[in-house]
């Protein structure tokens, strides 16, 4: 393959979120397969409110007969119902679904990177204000301790 890269400036590398909660928005999902030959979902979520509004991140979301559980908590958080017996999955369903997203700190061949540790259903949209701070990393909002009675 012969290519021009004269004049060409490299991409930078995209900012992580950092470690928190985060009400997160699907707005595409890809069915693949894993690099082990498992049915995947590639998942990309927008922080839907706060300070991080409209910032992406990926998860991939790989169905084995040991994840069901995690794939029964993501449905689940995402309000999708699951039928009784085996069924088609279709990740087109998660599109445009919310749902409150825990990213977490986890080092990874030697590098720390920020992966999604849970899912939980998010509020209803006429439950969350448009400021809401939700999409504060978790210190953040745990460092507030003002309204403690002690």
């Amino acid at each position: 393959m012969r290519v021009n890269l004269s004049g060409v400036e490299p991409w930078g590398s995209a900012e992580s979120l950092p470690p928190g909660d985060y009400i997160m928005k699907v707005c595409e999902v890809e069915e693949t397969t894993s690099k082990n030959l498992n049915p995947m979902l590639v998942v990309d979520m927008e922080v839907a409110a706060g300070d991080f509004k409209g910032a992406e991140h990926r998860d991939w979301i790989t169905v084995t007969e040991k994840s069901l559980g995690r794939v029964v908590g993501i449905l689940t958080a995402f309000g999708i119902k699951i039928p009784d017996g085996e069924f088609n999955l279709d990740g087109k369903l998660l599109v445009g679904k919310r749902a409150v997203v825990t990213l977490r700190e986890e080092i990874y061949d030697g590098h720390a990177k920020v992966r999604v540790k849970a899912y939980a259903a998010a509020p209803d949209a006429t439950d969350v204000p448009a400021d809401l701070p939700a999409a504060q990393p978790a210190a953040a909002a745990a460092a507030d301790t003002s309204d403690l009675p002690f």
